[in-house]
């Protein structure tokens, strides 16, 4: 994203991909401290806006763990590239499963 596209008005939503075989820690005996990927889709625009899920490579299956929307929703399985509408002023949290 380049430092124009920050202070756009039609700039109100962003998809991030947290990757956690990335994290360059160890524990204390040494070993590389791994963690899922996620990824999150962050709707702050007054109408839907439609995210792409990340692609095979990233995660096979991807679980959305959080809706802010509605919260008490089952959780629900999409799969990887899949298309997701995010409500208005919404948040949703996706979690991979290989």
């Amino acid at each position: 994203m380049q430092e124009e596209n920050w202070n756009q008005e039609y700039a109100k939503s962003v998809g991030l991909f947290l990757n956690g075989k990335g994290l360059n820690a160890t524990d204390s005996d040494g070993n590389p401290v791994v963690d899922d990927n996620f990824f999150i889709m962050f709707n702050a625009h007054d109408q839907d806006v439609d995210f792409r899920l990340p692609e095979k490579a990233y995660g096979k299956q991807w679980i959305k763990v959080i809706d802010t929307e509605k919260p008490d929703k089952k959780q629900e399985k999409f799969e990887a590239s899949d298309m997701c509408s995010v409500p208005a002023r919404s948040l949703y949290v996706f979690q991979a499963k290989n």
